[in-house]
């Protein structure tokens, strides 16, 4: 069972910019060593924080694309079930011959989704084919787009397809950057990944998705650390309520250029918000759901 233990040691201002990214907030360990790692060093803490609010915030915008391709009208209120549209939100099409254009405007005020993010601005998808009908690409890009304050910029692209067995697997590449609200700089970013919908590919909507995701990233975060990190083993995230927010399980190792290893463990595929994170051998359990802003 994991278990929690406060951080003490921290000078901090609490900042809660997330839903789905690493809150470094550290309740108890498992398995502590009289070696206790020290997790308020403050280049491992932004590693973590950067790389794995990064992670989140670009990969969500696939699926928030995919949200709306079940949408059968222009207003995100229509959809059967939402994850992270909300009435605030207008969705609007252009078609041009196969290829359409989605404007998913989320309004010029922060809006807040089911999920609890508040988000604003536009993300804009070019499509080419449709999600039941053959092969799709895509490409995403961002008009004055922010998630909890943090500015996303760059662009996503991806391409998908349904498999003979009836899932689905699609790759996606992203480079961007996401400048920080709280104004500690910008964390870069680029990644490639594969993402398979192993259960529930074939029916409409997502309340039985099981999405596993594969694949790699590097870039520099926001105090000029650079770093890359692969995974291990695949992130598993369970579409049912209560559990969608957070990978349920898998496994990703982070390489810092000062040679630190980290490990980041989500479990053994519980719905909880919790992971074990991993570094140079001490593990400690961190909560996943918000975002530290360290002290200087």
């Amino acid at each position: 069972m994991k278990t929690t233990k406060n951080i003490q040691k921290l000078s901090m201002n609490l900042l809660i910019v997330l839903t789905m990214v690493f809150s470094i907030s550290i309740l108890s360990s498992c398995n502590k060593t009289d070696d206790s790692m020290d997790l308020t060093e403050d280049e491992a803490l932004a590693q973590i924080q950067d790389e794995t609010m990064a992670t989140d915030l670009f990969d969500e915008v696939v699926e928030i694309g995919e949200e709306v391709e079940f949408t059968t009208s222009d207003k995100s209120t229509e959809t059967t079930l939402n994850y992270r549209l909300s009435d605030c939100v207008t969705v609007t099409r252009v078609f041009s011959g196969t290829t359409r254009t989605t404007t998913i405007d989320f309004g010029a005020a922060n809006c807040e989704g089911p999920d609890g993010k508040l988000r604003r601005g536009k993300i804009i998808i070019v499509r080419t084919g449709f999600y039941f009908a053959g092969p799709v690409t895509a490409t995403y890009t961002f008009e004055n787009y922010f998630v909890d304050d943090n500015q996303l910029t760059g662009t996503k692209t991806y391409s998908g397809a349904f498999n003979e067995d009836r899932t689905y697997t699609s790759t996606f590449v992203t480079d961007g950057s996401i400048i920080l609200a709280d104004g500690s700089g910008t964390i870069l970013w680029h990644s490639e990944k594969t993402r398979f919908i192993s259960e529930g590919a074939d029916t409409w909507g997502f309340a039985d998705n099981k999405v596993e995701v594969t694949g790699f990233s590097n870039g520099v975060t926001a105090d000029g650390a650079a770093f890359s990190s692969e995974i291990a083993e695949p992130l598993v995230r369970i579409y049912q309520e209560s559990c969608f927010r957070f990978y349920v399980s898998g496994i990703v190792n982070i390489h810092k250029a000062d040679g630190t290893e980290i490990t980041i463990d989500y479990g053994d595929g519980t719905c909880d918000n919790l992971a074990e994170v991993t570094i140079n051998g001490v593990t400690e359990v961190i909560e996943l759901g918000t975002r530290v802003a360290l002290g200087n």
